[in-house]
């Protein structure tokens, strides 16, 4: 009887040993796909990569944002959009017409006036720059790569430039302003990087950027601002003033007369 039962308890045993097993195991597979799925599913930017324009030799360099304070990840161009860049799309280098839109609505008009005011062209960021003519850039690079570009939201705009981490003590060090641009753009990415990679978020040109009911506002003060005007909160919004002594009637969409401190720069929702 002593033997049977003592038979019966290593059985029972022996049951036990592989449910126990096969609890962990399945714990451990659960705790893996979980893993994988936090890993492979995350919002979070993959790092900075390089976007060629087309056949033109030319490219653009992206940083990624992390996520945080109600606004997802994205990629930002680490510096201001040059006339390199736009010059590609205003005399159509790589000659690519966005789809579905006639060329006369999509391209600048070639400008009646030296738009880069005499500051310099080559390496300098692109300035007198309209709301429509930053759009229609950016419509012509998506159909041209294959990407979503577009203008930074306000949101976006200030969160990447909060990370940046560029202090009023530092300013100078980062940023073209009235104290030292001597009233003229100076070319891009000449001034140190900020703490993610972006340079000249904080003046030379103040940048467009959209509001949430869709309104344009440039952002981050410009060559012309006051130290305490290149803040991540710094805004201004869009006025007929920058526009008032175009000569062409109707007034040009494409260049403003009057804001030589405006420019862009771009975002890439998905680059993967």
């Amino acid at each position: 009887m002593m033997r049977n039962q003592g038979r019966a308890k290593d059985l029972d045993m022996k049951e036990t040993i592989p449910k126990h097993r096969e609890t962990i195991c399945m714990s451990g597979a659960i705790s893996l796909v979980a893993a994988l799925l936090t890993g492979c599913c995350a919002s979070e930017p993959l790092g900075p990569f390089t976007q060629n324009i087309g056949t033109t030799g030319l490219k653009i360099d992206l940083i990624p944002v992390p996520a945080g304070d109600g606004v997802e990840s994205f990629w930002m161009s680490r510096a201001e959009i040059d006339w390199d860049a736009f010059d590609a799309f205003v005399f159509d280098v790589d000659e690519l017409p966005v789809k579905g839109t006639p060329e006369a609505e999509t391209r600048p008009t070639r400008p009646y006036m030296l738009v880069d005011r005499g500051f310099g062209h080559a390496g300098y960021p692109a300035i007198s720059m309209s709301r429509r003519g930053a759009d229609s850039f950016c419509r012509w690079l998506s159909e041209l790569t294959g990407r979503t570009w577009r203008l930074p939201t306000t949101r976006e705009w200030s969160r990447a430039c909060e990370l940046g981490a560029v202090t009023l003590d530092t300013m100078s060090d980062h940023a073209w302003y009235e104290a030292n641009a001597d009233w003229t753009t100076h070319p891009i990415a000449t001034k140190k990087a900020d703490a993610l990679g972006f340079h000249d978020l904080h003046g030379n040109i103040a940048e467009w950027a959209t509001t949430g009911d869709g309104a344009g506002v440039v952002m981050g003060g410009s060559y012309l601002s006051t130290i305490e005007e290149l803040g991540c909160g710094s805004s201004q919004p869009d006025t007929k003033d920058w526009n008032e002594s175009d000569p062409q009637i109707p007034r040009s969409i494409w260049w403003l007369a009057d804001a030589p401190f405006v420019g862009f720069r771009i975002v890439c929702d998905a680059p993967r």
